[in-house]
């Protein structure tokens, strides 16, 4: 409002003073504005997102590579995008999966079909039914009886992660690594509800040493399976390479945890319950877990496979330990979604040629003519790629490259295949890479920051690991 004198003038003065007034009052509130977007989570989202509008500047106007079809081009850029908001969380890891799932279908890179392997595929069904035991042992009680036991015999946390660590690579060694953590699990959240233990080390301690234990016999996870395919492997000969790498690498692992968490000398809590006698829902699930990992074990005898075996436990839980009410709330759905999204971008770029492309360009760039040197090259290739789709979709990927490439070479294919195969496996430092690593990442919350940080060493460890195995079968 003007503001009028008793002559009826304008008051040039006072006008002036609220006019500044109003000046500084939109000053600030512009001032405020642009404070509270540089502060506010909008700005960093846009910013995260920059990497993403670069890969898609440079799919639509860089031309295609020559040599390399446009699906495989598709591909691709879906991958980096994929391995690109995995590693910053930019949303969550499963709303991630669905948005590769996604970009698959609405670009046409593969067949609807090819999308969607993932949620058919072999992993997925075996961590379900991996599920369906675990949630059984958690019901009827077995998972904390089992952690009572461990914890009477272990004083120190360096004793703990050391006994996790062996029983989990023990069990890895002689049915899924998956299985394993997934029964793991409910009997390390009874041990750290008793403790003061480092939750986040006593976790990753069994999805580490589950990864590591896989290695050791032929059984203990895919990708063995893969490599044993294509090279005409037996379980003995398998034994060879596979157990003693996987035993200095599980002390190398545990000094690492040594290093890394610092582990206290003396559990300072433990609250040890008195379970009393066993009761029959206990036997019970005792006995569906034992006749299960027995099936397991003699599936070259019987010929049942893997997910028969595991239905038959899953069913007779679900049966008569817990209804199905009790399942869908303790079950973990994000690590199916999770997995399945890793499988089927992995799927996608092996259909449409980009693996073979990316493998071939990558021999070409490296220069390399040792042979020991070209298997150490695409064992730490496999390595980086393995940390953002899972490991047996890496391996299935590359495997069938590798041996191609050998042949060219005029050299054994198992100087390629094995060190690969043993590198897929050494997957520490993103959830995505391994079923074991996303089931504690969703079971701990941990951010992939931390989780990289944790598995930076171990990962380091494992590359001079493979690094000697290259020189003793291909030097």
């Amino acid at each position: 409002m003007i503001d009028w004198g008793k002559r009826g003038k304008v008051n040039k003065k006072k006008t002036r003073g609220k006019n500044e007034v109003q000046r500084g009052l939109a000053s600030n509130l512009f001032i405020n504005s642009i404070n509270k977007f540089t502060t506010d989570k909008n700005l960093n989202f846009f910013l995260k997102l920059i990497p993403i509008i670069l890969v898609l500047i440079f799919y639509f106007f860089y031309p295609k590579p020559v040599g390399l079809e446009q699906a495989g081009w598709t591909a691709i850029a879906i991958f980096l995008i994929t391995i690109y908001v995995w590693a910053t969380e930019l949303v969550h890891l499963s709303v991630a999966a669905l948005i590769t799932i996604f970009l698959l279908l609405l670009t046409g890179a593969v067949t609807p079909l090819t999308a969607l392997y993932g949620f058919g595929s072999t992993s997925f069904f075996l961590i379900f039914i991996g599920f369906m035991v675990a949630i059984g042992m958690e019901a009827a009680g077995l998972d904390e009886r089992i952690a009572n036991e461990i914890l009477k015999y272990c004083h120190t946390e360096r004793s703990v992660i050391l006994g996790i660590m062996i029983i989990t690579a023990m069990l890895s060694m002689i049915m899924s690594n998956t299985t394993t953590v997934i029964m793991m699990i409910p009997i390390i959240r009874h041990m750290i509800a008793k403790t003061d233990m480092n939750k986040i080390a006593i976790f990753l301690s069994i999805a580490f040493s589950a990864n590591v234990g896989g290695v050791g016999f032929l059984i203990g996870t895919p990708p063995n399976l893969l490599a044993a395919n294509a090279l005409g492997l037996g379980f003995t000969d398998w034994l060879v390479f596979g157990f003693p790498f996987m035993l200095i690498m599980l002390l190398l692992l545990y000094i690492s945890f040594l290093i890394y968490f610092k582990p206290k000398h003396k559990i300072e809590k433990v609250t040890l319950d008195h379970l009393g006698f066993w009761s029959s829902k206990e036997k019970f699930a005792a006995v569906v877990v034992g006749l299960t990992v027995l099936l397991w074990l003699t599936s070259s005898w019987h010929g049942l496979s893997t997910l028969t075996v595991g239905l038959i436990g899953g069913l007779l839980m679900a049966l008569f330990i817990y209804d199905w009410k009790f399942f869908t709330k303790k079950a973990d759905w994000g690590v199916l979604i999770i997995l399945a999204g890793a499988i089927s971008i992995g799927k996608a770029l092996e259909v449409t040629g980009a693996a073979q492309w990316m493998a071939e360009r990558f021999l070409e760039m490296t220069g390399f003519e040792s042979i020991w040197l070209i298997a150490f090259s695409f064992a730490i290739l496999g390595l980086v790629i393995t940390q953002f789709i899972q490991n047996t979709a890496t391996a299935g990927i590359m495997i069938p490259v590798l041996v191609g490439i050998s042949a060219t070479l005029g050299v054994s294919a198992e100087k390629l295949v094995l060190p690969l195969t043993m590198a897929v496996s050494m997957t520490f430092m993103m959830p995505p890479g391994t079923a074991p690593n996303l089931l504690v990442y969703t079971e701990t919350g941990i951010s992939t920051k931390e989780f990289f940080k944790a598995g930076l060493l171990p990962t380091i460890l494992g590359i001079v690991v493979v690094l000697f195995f290259c020189l003793i079968i291909g030097g």
